[in-house]
């Protein structure tokens, strides 16, 4: 599976969900991105896209840095600063 551009406020990042267990993104991603797994955080690829979960492995929060390619409504994206936001908003 790829991880996808999509922001999804409240929803999903990348095609990861709030409230999807961590075991089963680490199953579908594995093959082609670097998984590091902690007690209660995920990274992949680096820290491409964190998902932060609970001890049973619920998604709770996900982030992204700015080598994310994916953007919120082509306005919002990763590695913006301030201003950008302030003027597509």
């Amino acid at each position: 599976m790829e991880i996808s551009t999509s922001i999804v406020p409240g929803k999903s990042l990348g095609g990861i969900f709030l409230g999807e267990k961590i075991d089963d993104v680490i199953a579908r991603l594995s093959k082609k991105y670097l998984i590091e797994k902690n007690l209660n955080y995920t990274t992949i690829d680096n820290g491409l896209i964190t998902a932060y979960h609970d001890e049973e492995g619920l998604i709770s929060s996900l982030s992204c840095n700015s080598k994310f390619q994916g953007t919120y409504q082509n306005k919002i994206w990763p590695g913006m600063t301030v201003a950008d936001i302030l003027t597509n908003t």
